[in-house]
């Protein structure tokens, strides 16, 4: 009985593993590399923004300029983008493990950098 309840527990788990949302995506949303790519400009868009003096809504604008240059670097527009956003906030999993690639992605550029200086 415990050899079966055993099996039972694994083959829950790894049927909810991000692994198995992964290969699950829809086509007409961006796979989770993509998102990876373009969330981390937008991640280190907003930072320059932030850290940026600017006067006014002046700073609102330059994110949304920001963000429409990567759409058009990316190859995508902001609707496929929200679709996209939208899937991935649905499905937790997923979500966490783009944004474990996106933290890993950031961390690589700031050593890159700090190796530069």
């Amino acid at each position: 009985m415990q050899k079966y309840s055993t099996l039972l527990i694994l083959l829950l788990f790894f049927a909810c593993s991000p692994t198995n949302e992964k290969n699950n995506i829809p086509d007409d949303i961006l796979p989770q590399e993509k998102m990876v790519s373009i969330l981390s400009d937008m991640h280190i868009a907003e930072a320059i923004s932030r850290n940026t003096i600017h006067l006014g809504d002046t700073n609102v604008q330059t994110v949304i300029n920001y963000y429409s240059f990567i759409y058009k670097k990316h190859q995508i527009s902001e609707d496929d983008f929200k679709k996209s956003y939208d899937y991935y906030m649905q499905h937790p999993l997923l979500l966490d493990s783009v944004y474990s690639d996106i933290i890993t992605k950031i961390s690589e550029k700031q050593m890159r950098l700090k190796v530069k200086k």
